[in-house]
């Protein structure tokens, strides 16, 4: 059985190519304390070359990208054992800002903190596009001991959002002293990439009419601060997903559809050869389809494989099944984990097929269906952890 590298990155539900995948990648945000002043500056790395703005940045690479243009943040203030949030003016004295000024592209942004009180404080974050305002709601909910913000997806597709927060300790001066002066926002949802070659007409006498990206579950409602994202780690063995609402004997659900009826040799739905070919894509290997997207991370539902890429033919009756497994345990059955990116096919550049460094070349992989019986996926260093996935 041969087999294919993919490597997991991030998607956000979007059009891409000859044929459409509605469903993103590497972002690192900071937050840090200045030394010697009480002034919190907000850094931005990107990486990569980024990519157009809208609603939900499209993917199409394992490249670092992202298009936050808004970030909020909000200081509590913990006294014995409870947190309490501290008003951005209190006694006629700003203390800080909450909405910070952040253009798409900007790199850092200070925000002051003054007239603090002696005592302990935390700090909290958060990055995404503003344009999905009405697509993704948050809840800070009431602050007690601990502190826990979500965010849910009402509308459209799945949505990049950003989070992060920092304990801080003020002196009888109103001095920050905390050792760790940064606070690092990163991706709560995870991604997803699919890039497909060799696409065959038929299986037996039946025309493939489209082909899509299956996950057993589905959820919409994730922690972001607190909740279960406190006790998440970059190990997948002890890792808590941060999806809420996603039901335990699961959701089906399409993450990523790619119609036929764009080919070339399609000759109105009576398709000529073995396999699909598609006008020239630049950017992309002769003969593929390539689109991304997000997902709100959800756990395995037993019994079903988590994700799978389907050949449908008429009535969406689905003709052949790829499973998409780990790498070396080949279980069927995972959990999707918040910043973690799935991809069926490598592919590290959006501006070509060779990745992004001439010095050292990694050409795309586009995982072909025609013959391949094995789907390897594996996740991208950009995110937290690289796995190899098998689909067969």
């Amino acid at each position: 059985m041969k087999k294919n590298i993919l490597f997991l990155g991030l998607a956000a539900m979007s059009l891409f190519t000859v044929a459409s995948c509605s469903s993103d990648d590497d972002l690192q945000a900071g937050m840090s304390i200045g030394a010697g002043d009480n002034v919190v500056t907000l850094a931005l790395n990107p990486g990569g070359s980024g990519m157009a703005v809208r609603g939900a940045r499209p993917v199409t690479s394992s490249e670092a990208a992202n298009n936050v243009d808004k970030v909020e943040v909000k200081l509590y203030r913990l006294v014995e054992s409870n947190y309490s949030l501290v008003s951005e003016t209190e006694n006629g004295q700003t203390i800080y800002e909450q909405d910070v000024t952040w253009s798409n592209g900007t790199k850092t942004a200070n925000i002051p903190l003054k007239h603090l009180a002696q005592g302990s404080y935390k700090l909290v974050a958060r990055g995404y596009n503003n344009s999905t305002a009405t697509a993704v709601t948050f809840d800070e909910g009431t602050p007690s001991t601990s502190i826990n913000w979500t965010a849910t997806q009402s509308t459209g597709d799945i949505e990049e959002v950003f989070a992060g927060e920092l304990d801080i300790t003020v002196d009888a001066e109103g001095k920050i002293t905390s050792s760790d002066k940064t606070l690092t926002m990163n991706r709560r949802v995870a991604g997803f990439l699919a890039y497909f070659k060799n696409i065959p007409t038929r299986v037996n006498e039946d025309v493939v009419k489209s082909v899509r990206v299956v996950a057993s579950n589905k959820a919409t409602q994730y922690d972001i601060i607190g909740g279960t994202v406190a006790s998440y780690t970059s190990s997948p063995a002890s890792a808590t997903v941060n999806g809420l609402d996603a039901p335990a004997e699961g959701k089906e659900t399409v993450l990523c559809s790619f119609d036929m009826s764009s080919a070339t040799n399609w000759v109105g739905g009576n398709p000529t050869d073995d396999f699909y070919t598609f006008t020239k894509v630049a950017n992309q290997v002769d003969n593929t389809v390539l689109g991304g997207g997000f997902m709100v991370p959800f756990r395995q539902v037993s019994g079903v494989n988590t994700l799978c890429v389907e050949l449908v033919g008429d009535g969406d009756a689905v003709l052949k099944t790829f499973n998409v497994k780990m790498p070396s345990t080949f279980k069927t059955e995972y959990d999707i984990y918040m910043n973690h990116f799935y991809s069926i096919g490598h592919k590290t550049s959006s501006s070509g097929t060779e990745g992004p460094d001439p010095g050292t070349p990694d050409p795309d992989k586009p995982v072909d269906l025609g013959s391949e019986e094995e789907i390897i996926l594996s996740l991208s260093d950009a995110w937290d952890v690289v796995n190899d996935m098998v689909v067969d």
